[in-house]
């Protein structure tokens, strides 16, 4: 310990009550200069100050766990609360303290086990189930942690800080109103919550609602003014702005701060996980299970990652080994449901299924899934009690609204279905999956206009849903466009030869919304070839099998500058969402056409979808490598990110062929000046 005397001891400490009590930053900095000064319990209550304002701070997670090694205060804290409980197993604050101890270093799972164990020996612990709710929520495992933030609620906890983390989570997953909801219910508690107010002005942000999102954003910054110097501590990750390579760095960066740790493994897992990255995903799950054999949460989601790869028997081997471990998982007995379910076996899902509630009587993706298993059973009526049992339960659950509209379909109470669907958007109003369900039901009732307005919704939010483009084909050739119809048609037949109009979604605990567990409406023949029908249709069949020259010959002449002209004018209306639809639709119908790619990659850029923006700039620099459009294009969204390496080569590799272009050498000086380097951007704004 350095020998510092004890007037310098009391100067240093001062210092805690001038910083930013909000700046995670600061509180890591004085961290670091009481440490140096061996002044140890100082720095690790900075360090712990420093997470709780911001969890995903690695480099204090880092600090702390480096002093806390070094001094081996945390194995003689740890073993202190150990030894008591083998004394006093029940009681519940030292339990509850070392439960504290794990959250605040960052042991999470360690945290959650011990959180658990108080919920079982108290099931009114509003504080267990918020710390556990900010435990998973840390992990990435959003479900988890909602169904603990939402029974904190329940038992009656006000905390403001309970409903900002809600709101969070809510965020994260999709659910903006919940999410704003949230928010507002903290900043009702606590005016002076910034985080709140910040994170609201993001939501605000996502739902086009610019003036409040600005007003939030004012506020939060008046109350912690570090809220305008970057990103909030919270960050709230949507994968569909980031591309493949872009979130493998991201988990490749998080293991080189943290190497060779089993929660290192476990978060990059979780984070690969979420993206739907899998193969990347099993690979740090199996090396977090080769630091930790007996964790049963690593072997529950080394099943979830089978059940969504297909692999059911592998992924119900999994939950047998994760039950082993810990038998009173209802999410591992829900998941062995799901697998058996995939695999045919109704009555074994339903006693899986059966299980989980029985654990947890509010555990409601269990209760959905029995209502989807009794309606493929054909007990309609009983499917439609656990259906509303799960809305019930859990009303923030969109699915269980939509399973249900599927059954109403099913007995043709179309009207019914509508009012369901339309609940479900109301929880998650750009829900790919929704809408497609809301479009068979414009079908159904020849209401052919807005299904076509559906669909292509769907294709707007989600070009990759094939069930959505055979039913967008089917709707076309309805009115009689055929050769619009056969393009779709084609592109879907590309994608699978096999179609179901509609299907159920099987619940787990995991919320990514281009990542389903889908099972047709009818087990009977569970993937049916399409099948075209007869009548109306019988010229679309034609059509399909046509020779090249004969579709070319039918197929209607572009009109390209109308058509992009009417986008453009719900572009200067502000009407983006209205112009994506229709430039999607564009696209579907004449996919390999420049300026409809284009006009779609700057769609998604205006929305902030970079990398499905990207994707369409690419598709036209395969074809042709020099289009000097869809090159500035992609590289302003390159600086737009933030990103100044990629958009530094992509432009300098277009000045290699055009030394002298203009507007190439303006975007390489703002890459200049971006990094301080003016010289060189008077070269080239010269």
């Amino acid at each position: 310990m350095a020998n510092i005397s004890e007037t310098e001891r009391k100067i240093l400490q001062s210092f805690a009550s001038k910083i930013n009590p909000n700046d995670a930053g600061a509180h890591n900095n004085l961290a670091v200069v009481y440490y140096n000064k061996g002044m140890y319990d100082e720095a690790i209550q900075m360090l712990q100050k420093a997470l709780e304002i911001d969890p995903k701070f690695t480099l204090a997670r880092n600090n702390l766990e480096t002093i806390l090694k070094k001094t081996g205060y945390y194995e003689k804290i740890l073993n202190t609360y150990e030894e008591k409980l083998k004394s006093d197993p029940q009681n519940l604050d030292l339990r509850m303290q070392l439960a504290d101890v794990y959250k605040n270093i960052g042991k999470y799972i360690q945290a959650i086990e011990q959180y658990q164990k108080i919920k079982k020996m108290n099931p009114t612990s509003t504080d267990a189930y918020i710390w556990s709710g900010y435990c998973y929520k840390n992990l990435g495992m959003y479900s988890e942690a909602l169904r603990n933030f939402e029974k904190a609620v329940y038992l009656g906890a006000v905390d403001d800080k309970l409903f900002t983390m809600a709101g969070e989570t809510y965020y994260n997953i999709g659910l903006l109103d919940r999410a704003i909801a949230s928010f507002k219910k903290a900043i009702d508690l606590n005016p002076n919550n910034g985080e709140a107010h910040y994170l609201l002005s993001f939501v605000y942000g996502e739902k086009g609602d610019i003036e409040s999102a600005k007003a939030e954003a004012s506020i939060a910054s008046e109350l912690n003014p570090s809220y305008t110097k970057g990103e909030a501590n919270l960050q709230i990750e949507q994968a569909g702005k980031k591309t493949y390579k872009e979130m493998l760095e991201e988990g490749e960066q998080i293991l080189q701060t943290t190497p060779d740790s089993f929660l290192s493994h476990f978060n990059v897992g979780i984070g690969f996980r979420n993206k739907g990255l899998f193969k990347e995903a099993l690979r740090e799950f199996n090396k977090a299970l080769k630091d930790a054999p007996d964790t049963p949460m690593v072997y529950t989601q080394l099943g979830e990652i089978h059940l969504l790869l297909g692999k059911f028997k592998e992924a119900i081997n999994y939950y047998n080994k994760a039950l082993d471990l810990d038998p009173n998982s209802p999410k591992a007995y829900n998941d062995m449901g799901v697998a058996y379910h995939r695999l045919g076996d109704i009555e074994k899902a339903i006693e899986y299924y059966n299980k989980a509630v029985e654990i947890d009587p509010e555990y409601v993706l269990s209760y959905s899934n029995i209502g989807v298993a009794l309606a493929h059973e054909g007990k309609f009526t009983d499917a439609a009690v656990y259906f509303e049992k799960a809305i019930d339960i859990g009303p923030s659950y969109p699915d269980s609204y939509l399973n249900y509209a599927i059954l109403l379909i099913e007995k043709e109470n179309y009207e019914q279905a509508e009012e369901m669907i339309k609940k479900a958007l109301e929880l998650k109003d750009k829900y790919p999956y929704a809408y497609n369900i809301q479009g068979v039901v414009y079908l159904k009732r020849k209401d052919i206009k807005d299904a076509i307005k559906s669909f292509s919704k769907v294709l707007s939010l989600d070009p990759n849903i094939t069930d959505a483009k055979y039913n967008l084909g089917f709707a076309y050739s309805q009115i009689g466009e055929f050769s619009r119809s056969l393009k779709i048609m084609q592109e879907a037949m590309k994608e699978s030869p096999y179609y179901s109009s509609y299907q159920y979604k099987l619940g787990i605990d995991f919320y990514a919304d281009k990542l389903d567990i889908l099972i047709p409406n009818t087990l009977e023949g569970e993937e049916r070839e399409v099948d075209l029908g007869a009548g109306e249709e019988k010229e679309l069949i034609d059509n399909l099998f046509e020779s090249p020259v004969n579709v070319e010959e039918k197929a209607d002449k572009p009109n390209f500058p109308e058509e992009l002209s009417k986008i453009d004018a719900k572009m200067k209306e502000n009407s983006i969402d209205e112009a994506q639809d229709m430039a999607i639709d564009l696209f579907h119908r004449y996919p390999d056409e420049e300026e409809v790619i284009k006009k779609a990659a700057e769609i998604y850029r205006l929305k902030g979808l970079y990398g499905e923006a990207l994707e369409f700039y690419d598709k036209i620099l395969k074809k042709t490598p020099d289009d000097k459009e869809a090159i500035l294009g992609s590289v302003n969204i390159f600086m737009e990110k933030g990103d100044m390496v990629n958009a530094g080569e992509r432009i300098n590799r277009f000045l290699e062929k055009h030394p002298d272009d203009a507007d190439a050498n303006l975007v390489l000086g703002k890459i200049f000046v971006a990094n301080n380097r003016f010289n060189k951007a008077i070269e080239s704004f010269n």
